[in-house]
């Protein structure tokens, strides 16, 4: 978007001629958000990375930007099963904040859930990420909703891990209408949109499934990359399990090579999306 655009030109400027360290870690961290929303996420942990490396080199560590930036930065780590780099990052953090505020506490459950959630510890950080919500409803959702739908988001993905599947569809349902009502977030209505095909396709449900797929795959056009390949390889299963094999294979056509070129040959979802092709 023309918003987005001269985010983007203006940080860029930022981080070209500006020698403050305190303006440049914010400059990193406004980079790092423009960059995820395009799906790139390589681009984006350079960002984060360079960011943190600065302020913890000029003392920034308790800064709130810092904050932000190790936060993102342990929610990629854990996006990327690298959940030895997400503990250390999140239990640096907590030492780093003795004098926790409400937002503060709110922001650390909420990850100590999703570590727990993403690594499949018992429970699946149910709990915690209850509680996460709870803070956020009473700080955010009068003001800042995308911080609340967030929250709310992470508690329907380990719901749904936890296999309460009702009240996983729930708090997804509650988020997606927050976001709807919301200007942008395409890659956050994308995620809910797709992560609820996959609970009811898992559950062999390919009829409600096929109530969230086609615009969770419009809005994957819209992105590009993984979020494309992800959605469209789900529309190939829904169609596989409806019987409408042509459907099956256009949409497979599309996602297998993006499937490959993300996850590598090895992955066990370009496997089964090859031999899906070859049968």
């Amino acid at each position: 978007s023309g918003g987005m655009k001269l985010a983007e030109e203006l940080v860029d400027y930022v981080l070209e001629h500006c020698q403050s360290p305190a303006i440049l870690i914010g400059a990193y961290s406004v980079k790092a958000c423009v960059v995820v929303q395009r799906g790139d996420y390589d681009a984006y942990m350079n960002y984060l990375q360079k960011g943190i490396t600065l302020g913890r080199e000029n003392g920034y560590e308790k800064g709130k930007e810092m904050q932000l930036l190790c936060s993102n930065l342990c929610d990629l780590y854990m996006a990327l099963r690298q959940f030895d780099e997400a503990e250390k990052l999140l239990t640096e953090l907590e030492q780093l904040t003795e004098n926790k505020s409400y937002f503060l506490r709110q922001h650390l459950i909420h990850r100590r859930g999703n570590l727990a959630m993403y690594r499949g510890d018992e429970g699946f950080g149910v709990a915690e990420l209850t509680e996460s919500r709870k803070l956020a409803q009473s700080l955010y959702q009068d003001t800042e909703q995308s911080n609340y739908a967030a929250a709310v988001v992470d508690l329907a993905m380990a719901l749904n891990k936890a296999k309460r599947f009702d009240e996983s569809a729930e708090m997804y349902k509650e988020a997606l209408d927050i976001y709807m009502s919301l200007e942008g977030y395409n890659f956050e209505k994308h995620r809910i949109l797709n992560n609820m095909s996959v609970m009811y396709l898992d559950r062999a449900m390919p009829e409600v499934a096929m109530e969230y797929l086609p615009e969770a795959y419009e809005r994957g056009k819209v992105i590009g990359g993984l979020a494309l390949g992800e959605t469209a390889n789900n529309l190939s299963k829904a169609y596989r399990a409806l019987g409408k094999q042509e459907k099956e294979l256009e949409y497979l056509k599309e996602a297998a090579p993006i499937l490959e070129q993300f996850y590598g040959g090895e992955h066990p979802k370009v496997i089964d999306a090859k031999a899906r092709l070859e049968a």
